[in-house]
């Protein structure tokens, strides 16, 4: 009886504070309503609605956060795996380089996440736009992508890397998660204007669509002048850069051409050339609408030119200073080498859509 009474006192409690979450409620019925005043319980009402406009300052700090958190995790992976190898096996110099070319992504990752961090700040309804939900999801898998390979490191770098099972891969598996986290709550959020996706059925079914779209648009536009527009620039190197992610995905040592990092991060990298694929594509479709002058695709467009310019900067000082014979898998590639250096380098051709200064 004594249990009974504390549950009954408890009730209204216990059903204001769940009254206060924002999940979708059923209609109330004017039956209920006009005898509401005979029940303990509080009536429960639909939820007030939503500014789908207003400022996420939370979510617009937790790109920040994310994007730096992920920088860094590359960055430390970029040490572990090309600095950290048995004293006199290579040279000191060979070492630096390779761990300074690794961070070549690095600009291109930065600009991910700030131009989803500025789609946050003009709220709900901006990263429900298409272009957002490209770059949430593009994000998403690369973030899933390095998470698979801190663990299965060993199986992806034919066993000669491995981050052990220390604190090291959960710290770096922390930032990984975190991104894979966020963006994946953010493309939930926005699959279904003002109301949460719970079913992961419909959201895998909603990734596979925008992925189709990805996939469907990314041809030269026909009533262009071929590369002398933007457009047709961006539609090539989308194709380019998803070329070169599926062979890094393959076997070796094709693999390792794209980035010229041999099997230690070869497979690793493909991450960053899938969010320069994904890049590419938007920027082909704004150049498409002339929208190239956006805030979101200037942070695109500039984080992919620093990403290729750097990248090319260390392929020619390891040409110059590094002995080639230290490079055996592009060697063994030229014709892919020299193909994968053609995409990088296309990156910097100016475009007619570029903005005057």
């Amino acid at each position: 009886m004594r249990r009974a009474l504390a549950l009954l006192a408890l009730a209204p409690a216990v059903t204001t504070a769940f009254s206060s979450l924002h999940v979708a409620r059923p209609a109330v019925s004017k039956s209920w309503q006009v005898h509401r005043l005979a029940t303990p319980f509080p009536v429960l009402t639909e939820n007030p609605p939503v500014d789908e406009g207003a400022a996420l300052k939370s979510v617009f700090l937790g790109y920040q956060l994310s994007g730096a958190a992920t920088c860094a995790a590359w960055a430390a992976c970029s040490w572990v795996s090309l600095a950290r190898v048995p004293f006199g096996t290579m040279p000191t110099l060979h070492n630096g380089l390779c761990v300074a070319s690794a961070l070549a992504p690095l600009p291109l990752i930065w600009s991910f996440f700030a131009a989803t961090a500025h789609g946050a700040i003009k709220g709900w309804k901006q990263l429900s736009l298409l272009t957002y939900r490209r770059l949430n999801l593009a994000l998403a898998t690369a973030s899933i992508a390095s998470l698979l390979a801190l663990f299965y490191a060993p199986a992806a770098t034919n066993g000669i890397v491995s981050y052990g099972r220390g604190p090291l891969l959960w710290v770096l598996a922390a930032a990984y998660g975190s991104a894979a986290s966020l963006t994946v709550a953010a493309f939930a959020r926005t699959n279904k204007p003002g109301a949460w996706t719970l079913n992961p059925l419909a959201l895998i079914a909603s990734g596979v669509d925008v992925g189709v779209d990805l996939l469907a648009n990314i041809l030269p536009t026909p009533t262009l002048t071929p590369l002398q527009g933007g457009a047709n620039k961006y539609a090539v190197l989308s194709v380019g850069f998803g070329l070169l992610t599926a062979l890094q995905l393959g076997s070796f040592p094709l693999a390792t051409v794209p980035s010229f990092l041999g099997a230690r991060l070869a497979r690793g990298y493909a991450a960053w050339t899938l969010l320069a694929a994904v890049a590419c594509h938007g920027l082909h479709d704004a150049a498409d609408r002339g929208r190239l002058i956006g805030t979101t695709y200037r942070y695109l467009k500039r984080g992919l030119e620093r990403f290729a310019g750097y990248h090319l900067l260390l392929v020619l000082v390891k040409a110059v200073v590094d002995s080639p014979a230290r490079y055996p898998a592009a060697l063994q590639c030229p014709a892919w080498s020299l193909a994968s250096i053609a995409i990088f380098a296309l990156v910097l051709r100016p475009d007619v859509d570029r903005p005057a200064a």
